[in-house]
């Protein structure tokens, strides 16, 4: 909306919200999408959709499994009601946007990939081109599964954060081939490296929440006991477009279609067309309250900040005084804040702690609104940071988290079902609702500072 008129426009015209789930937005996405559900159903990889709701919901959406690319459903899908794939096309974040957003900046959290990302394979045995990404200084932890990075549209007096939040990072290119196994190139990136790419592909990157997919490690960890007739390097490589692919070598960095092994002319010569993928930033904080603390100290504004944080989870359990927060919320306070659960397998990530974990034991709700099986709260949270190096966060800054929440159990983060478009219409309702006409309003009124 800040930056497309069409988008703008439809939400502002009269009678959207009664619209919206029919031709509005949400109606418009429906019909794209109707007839693409179980596109997982046939695959081999039936067993792991099962168990990984977002997976099932990513195969389905690219058409089934023979054509898995998510740039190809942001563009397709997500961005082709009102034309906006047109019209974002070659929109870059440091073009013009809405007049009503300028001065104000826009953050696209995303993270890259680092543990065994599969890119392509080659050769008559397929063996797969791989990298790992580790940080360039000593002093940071390893950047397990991801390292947070930034795709910034900067206000007009504000500077954006260096694109890696951890420092300057190392790509290290391998193969799972038996006679060259490597070690390849060792590729630098500089932490500024420039990141101007286009709108399209900043909500590409920062949007793409099955891309662990593309790591064989994380692959063997979450697919593991499950019969699926394939090796963890073979499903990687079937299913690493849904990890986009930029190449780093370029300024700005640059999203590419499926790279080619003709194109790179063999796994060693990756140093010429350095690639990496990227992956939504819910694989380092899933709030993006880390990665706006780390742009609120870019700014000299981390001393007494407010930050207004909007949760939508299929479920909370209690903390503190009896608030109930999200696991992703949680984490960053220090609860199981090292690693990503699907279908209750775990994989290791960063640390996306940023506060002290005392404010848990103080929070309490100081406002709730429940219906149609949808719960809704807002909690107040007097915080201090801690050290944080993975986000470049420093402790002993004080400020407040207004954290509101939505709780939905059958409304997921992507439809895996037509039924999905009906929770995701009550959980419209609900919201107004309750933020309308069931006191939500002056709570969410008093954290922005109307």
């Amino acid at each position: 909306m800040p930056i497309s008129e069409a988008s703008r426009a439809a939400l502002e015209a009269s009678g959207a919200k009664a619209d919206y789930a029919s031709s509005g937005y949400l109606g418009l996405i429906e019909e794209e999408i109707g007839g693409k559900f179980g596109g997982c159903e046939s695959s081999p990889l039936k067993s792991w959709c099962e168990n990984w709701e977002l997976l099932s919901a990513a195969i389905s959406l690219s058409g089934g499994i023979t054509s898995l690319n998510w740039s190809v459903v942001v563009k397709d899908v997500v961005f082709a009601p009102y034309g906006m794939n047109d019209e974002l096309r070659d929109t870059r974040l440091s073009g013009a946007r809405q007049p009503w957003s300028s001065g104000k900046s826009l953050i696209f959290a995303t993270g890259m990939l680092t543990d065994e990302v599969v890119l392509n394979q080659y050769g008559a045995l397929a063996s797969k081109q791989m990298y790992n990404a580790n940080a360039g200084g000593d002093a940071i932890p390893t950047q397990a599964t991801a390292t947070p990075a930034f795709f910034v549209s900067a206000g007009t007096v504000e500077e954006a954060p260096a694109f890696f939040a951890a420092g300057p990072m190392d790509l290290r290119y391998s193969s799972n081939s038996f006679t060259d196994p490597g070690p390849g190139p060792v590729v630098p990136l500089a932490a500024d490296i420039a990141a101007d790419s286009t709108v399209l592909s900043a909500a590409t990157a920062s949007s793409a929440a099955a891309a662990a997919a593309a790591s064989r490690k994380a692959v063997a960890t979450l697919s593991k006991g499950l019969p699926i007739p394939l090796t963890s390097a073979e499903i990687a490589f079937l299913l690493s477009d849904f990890a986009p692919a930029f190449d780093m070598g370029e300024s700005p960095i640059v999203l590419k279609k499926q790279p080619q092994s003709e194109d790179l002319g063999g796994w060693r010569d990756l140093e010429k067309i350095p690639l990496a993928r990227f992956a939504d930033g819910g694989y380092c904080d899933n709030t993006a309250v880390a990665y706006t603390l780390r742009y609120l100290e870019e700014n000299n504004l981390a001393d007494g900040f407010s930050i207004v944080a909007f949760d939508n989870t299929d479920g909370t359990q209690p903390f503190g005084k009896g608030a109930e927060l999200a696991t992703d919320v949680a984490g960053l306070f220090g609860v199981d804040s090292d690693q990503m659960c699907m279908g209750g397998r775990c994989i290791s990530t960063i640390s996306r702690q940023v506060f002290e974990k005392s404010a848990l034991d103080v929070a309490t709700p100081l406002w709730s609104y429940e219906s149609a099986g949808v719960n809704l709260s807002y909690v107040s949270f007097s915080v201090v940071t801690v050290d944080n190096p993975s986000f470049g966060i420093e402790a002993e800054h004080t400020g407040v988290l207004h954290l509101f929440t939505s709780s939905a159990p059958d409304a997921p983060a992507a439809p895996a079902s037509a039924a999905t478009f009906t929770a995701y219409e009550t959980l419209l309702d609900v919201v107004y609702e309750g933020v309308t006409e069931h006191g939500g309003w002056e709570h969410l009124k008093n954290a922005l500072d109307l």
